[in-house]
Parts: structure tokens; C-alpha cells; sequence
């Protein structure tokens, strides 16, 4: 059965793009989190490293920026620190179980923090968390651009996490399902994200420009990380393998969830704004205003 009980813990995930701090740079917590995962995965770490972020990030869900080196500073000590992050894990409990999964903390050395000033030295790493991602997009309509804008370091963190987390559900290997949702979006290092849209205008040329694309963006990366990412690439063509599943569900979970949030921020109706929030003020042009705006057929 699928774990439905999880989507809360998803759903508030999904708005670490949206968290920043007055130390963040203007970087999303997702954003800094995704640099922070860059470093840990190339050269590859320990997957108790990947657990240890992947935790962290599920605790700044609730805790934001606050982190080990902020906490100390005004005066916690290492051990309040460490109970803090381990109540807020445990709040996720009903979910977590839902998913078969158990994040634990077990000394203060395990508290990841998201450092910011440090983070953006990385060509990768600045490239992607400075590269817009397109929107809906479909084949012969206008494009329809929501605000405020994800980055594909948003995106790529929050696959990479939703994979991880989904990992024994499809029975996938959790550091394999973190890895390929983290780097699945190298190629718009180089290529500004069109859509589908554009995608579909590319054509026959789609498929080497997104090789050539990836092929430039995983230079940068080590000899280890490039071979186990080919195999990764080739085995997420289709949806047949654990680690494919893992990240295709956590690939269109992310997407549904990110226009969830637009339609929740942007809902609101044309009638709504001007029956409710007067946008067409009252006053002596009023009436006028709204019969141009009739005979143009944008109210009735």
C-alpha cells in the first residue's frame, strides 16, 4: 500500500525553497542544502553522511536556518542543541513510519549545518541554483510563468530527499535514489530550461543536446561519481528498476506539489479582486472603467 500518510511530511518539506534567513544570501533553505549535498556526494561519502543531511533537512522543515552554530552562540550547549533536533525529528514519527524509515541523531557531530557564505565557490553548485526552472510548458500554447520562481537546486534537493525517503518503500538503494535525483538536471547547467514546450521544439535534437549538456556539467565531477551517474542516467530511461521508481515518483511528486503551492498562493478569481479587493476603485471613473473592461470581454 502506498504510503499516503507521508504526503503531510512532503507537502512541508516542499516549502524549504520558499524559507530564507537574513544569512542565507538570498539562497533558499533547499538552495543552500543542495550545495551542502554537492560536497557530501562528490567524492562520494559515507550514506550515513547522506542520512545525516537528508535528517537535517527534514528538521529545517520546522527549525529553518536555525542551526548548531547559531544555536550556540546565544548560549545552548551542545547537548540541548542535539535534544532540540531529535524532538523535531521525532514530531515526524506517523510519517516516517508510514515510509519504513528511521533517521536518528546520535551526537552533536551529526548536526549537518547549512552553512551559506562558503557555499557558492561551486561552478556546479552556483549554475544550478541560479538557473530558473521553466514551469508548465506544453507544445503550441503560451507559457505560463508562476512566481516566485523555483531554481533547479530547489527542485533537484527536494528529489533527491523525496527519493531518499521513498527509498524501502520501492526497495531502492537510499544513497543511489539520493544521488540521481541530486544530479538529474546537470544538463541545465549549460541549457536554460524551456519547458516541455521547448523540449518538443528541439526535436531530434533533444536527446544529444541533453548528452552534450551533461556530459560538460559532469567534468567538473569526480572519475567515481561520473561512473556510477552514467549507470544512473541510463537505468532512470525507463520506470522498471527500484531506484528508477524511487526517483521518478519523487520527481513528479515535486512537480505536483510546487504548482500546489501556486495554485494555493495565486487562488484568487478576477470577480474575486474586484467584488472583494476593489480593484477597480470606487470613485468617479469607476463605471467607466468597468464597462471598457466589459466591452473588451475581460469581465461580464
Amino acid at each position: 500500500m502506498y504510503p499516503t500518510h507521508a504526503l503531510s511530511l512532503f507537502k512541508e518539506l516542499n516549502e524549504l525553497k520558499r524559507i530564507k534567513s537574513n544569512t542565507s544570501n538570498g539562497l533558499s533553505f533547499a538552495e543552500a542544502a543542495f550545495a551542502v549535498a554537492v560536497e557530501y556526494c562528490d567524492p562520494p561519502n559515507s550514506d550515513k553522511s547522506i542520512e545525516q543531511l537528508v535528517t537535517m533537512f527534514l528538521a529545517g522543515s520546522r527549525l529553518g536556518f536555525l542551526n548548531y552554530n547559531n544555536l550556540s552562540s546565544v548560549g545552548l550547549t551542545a547537548d540541548q542543541i542535539l535534544n532540540i533536533f531529535r524532538e523535531t525529528i521525532d514530531s515526524f514519527q506517523v510519517e516516517l513510519d508510514a515510509l519504513k524509515i528511521n533517521l536518528r541523531l546520535e551526537t552533536s557531530n551529526s548536526l549537518v549545518s547549512f552553512d551559506v557564505p562558503k557555499l557558492r565557490s561551486n561552478e556546479l553548485v552556483n549554475g544550478l541554483i541560479s538557473q530558473p526552472r521553466a514551469g508548465p510548458t506544453t507544445p503550441g500554447k503560451p507559457r505560463v510563468v508562476l512566481y516566485p520562481v523555483e531554481s533547479h537546486a530547489d527542485h533537484c534537493m527536494m528529489v533527491a530527499a523525496y527519493a531518499f525517503l521513498l527509498s524501502p518503500f520501492y526497495g531502492s538503494d537510499p544513497t543511489d535514489s539520493f544521488l540521481i535525483g541530486l544530479f538529474h538536471h546537470l544538463h541545465n547547467l549549460t541549457m536554460p530550461d524551456s519547458g516541455y514546450a521547448g523540449e518538443c521544439l528541439l526535436g531530434n535534437h533533444l536527446t544529444k543536446s541533453i548528452e552534450s549538456a551533461r556530459s560538460l556539467a559532469m567534468s567538473s565531477l569526480s572519475s567515481r561519481t561520473n561512473t556510477k551517474l552514467s549507470c544512473l542516467f541510463k537505468e532512470i530511461e525507463k520506470a522498471s528498476s527500484p531506484v528508477a521508481k524511487a526517483f521518478h515518483a519523487a520527481d513528479c511528486l515535486d512537480r505536483i506539489l510546487q504548482m500546489q503551492y501556486y495554485e494555493k498562493v495565486h487562488n484568487f478569481s478576477v470577480t474575486h479582486a474586484i467584488e472583494e479587493l476593489d480593484l477597480i476603485h470606487d470613485g468617479p471613473v469607476k463605471s467607466f472603467q468597468l464597462d471598457t473592461l466589459k466591452s473588451l470581454g475581460l469581465i461580464s
